[in-house]
């Protein structure tokens, strides 16, 4: 059951049509984020709406992620978590891990989750 809803979310995540092209890559992910970072810190300012579209595409492939790993027990990340906080950290493990920038953005999405909130660990 676990492995069809992995599918499940999987292919959400894959199918979503859009109007920009998408390369896959880890490196794309990582620049809409910084995108949805800069929104953030700057609520207040004039943004250019095409970095909205990528802000957005960022939290919205992110929030999907995060179900994914959630529905699958692979990540346990509290509710509270809000898709900007996963969006920094993304950012934050991207620019650490600058190897991973080649791979497919999902890994840059699970790897940030998964190592950030390991499901099992006493605290």
């Amino acid at each position: 059951m676990k492995h069809k809803l992995l599918l499940a979310g999987l292919l959400a995540c894959f199918s979503c049509a859009n109007a920009f092209a998408d390369s896959g890559r880890a490196d794309e992910l990582l620049g809409e984020c910084v995108k949805a970072v800069q929104y953030m810190d700057a609520p207040d300012a004039d943004p250019n709406p095409v970095d909205l579209v990528y802000a957005n595409r960022c939290t919205h492939y992110i929030s999907g992620a995060r179900d994914v790993l959630t529905v699958t027990g692979r990540a346990c990340i509290p509710r509270e978590v809000s898709a900007g906080h996963l969006a920094r950290m993304t950012v934050k493990y991207g620019d650490e891990h600058p190897e991973i920038l080649t791979q497919h953005k999902l890994s840059l999405a699970l790897k940030t989750m998964m190592s950030s909130y390991p499901c099992g660990i006493a605290e």
